[in-house]
């Protein structure tokens, strides 16, 4: 008996230290902004109404197009693209992509998480996805049937390299997609967790087997910061850092505004650049950073 409560009790102090991987950072929008430095540019539009990102790849080259390098893989949560890109951690799972009133694809930061932020279809030979806008509350906003086909947003790919690492290569060209698009269908499966539940994208099942992989469902782990690396490596486990932030919407807009007027003041005394932010802010109706 005495023995059985001493294991007991270790077991509860190794439990006790250990990082639970669970927990979600909070931070500010600034740690997004770091993180894409030097990657592209930061555009705020007019009146203050959005704020978008765009890569240097696709301010150089019209063609360049999101979420066509790296893995999807299939997780607890249902199909999430996996990639070691730098800031992929956010341009992959808040907010969205778009290239409508652009002529190149941009990023529009949100404060949501999502597993992804896209829409499927699918031929018997093909798998397709798009990248899909959100209102202020991360819901999809799908538009019309018309609005859905356009080639230039989907990126097919042979459903035999789907689930393996993707290159731009892979890819069908506009004109293929064109053809592809009207043959196709939207794309869902059916797992059963508790009870039958539908989930967007293709059947992973059908996947493992098309291109000769063994089938594992990845449960998704939190890094408690973005500093923090990953524990160990496993193929059931993969830890990814997804915080929430202290902006909503709005205010994610007025730190990019914030952080692009200290840049273009770097040269300026730093009580300047306090003054500037100080206005920002109360121009907005909002409490100052500094008093």
């Amino acid at each position: 008996m005495a023995l059985s409560f001493l294991l007991a009790a270790c077991s509860l102090i190794l439990l006790a230290g250990q990082v639970p991987y669970s927990e979600r950072d909070m931070t500010d929008f600034d740690t997004v902004f770091n993180a894409l430095k030097g990657k592209g540019t930061w555009t705020v539009g007019e009146n203050d109404s959005i704020a978008f990102f765009t890569p240097n790849e696709a301010a150089k080259d019209p063609n360049w197009r999101p979420m066509q390098t790296g893995r999807w893989i299939y997780t607890d949560w249902g199909w999430m693209l996996r990639s070691d890109e730098p800031g992929a951690w956010a341009t992959l799972h808040y907010g969205y992509w778009t290239r409508k009133g652009h002529d190149h694809w941009v990023w529009v930061p949100g404060g949501d998480w999502q597993i992804h932020t896209v829409d499927w279809r699918a031929t018997d030979k093909y798998i397709g996805w798009r990248p899909v806008k959100l209102d202020r509350m991360g819901n999809f906003i799908t538009g019309s049937e018309a609005d859905n086909v356009d080639p230039l947003d989907w990126s097919f790919i042979p459903i035999e390299k789907f689930g393996l690492d993707m290159s731009p290569k892979d890819f069908l060209s506009v004109e293929e997609t064109a053809k592809i698009l009207p043959l196709s269908a939207p794309a869902s499966h059916i797992i059963k967790i508790w009870d039958n539940v539908e989930r967007p994208g293709p059947d992973p099942v059908l996947i493992y087997k098309k291109n000769k992989t063994q089938f594992l469902t990845v449960e998704l782990k939190t890094l408690p910061s973005i500093s923090t690396p990953p524990p160990y490596d496993s193929p059931v486990e993969y830890f990814l850092y997804r915080p929430t932030f202290f902006q909503d919407f709005d205010g994610m807009i007025h730190r990019v505004k914030i952080l692009l007027s200290k840049e273009d003041t770097s040269t300026l005394a730093k009580p300047q650049v306090q003054e500037i932010e100080k206005k920002i802010w109360q121009d907005n109706g909002l409490k100052p950073r500094h008093p």
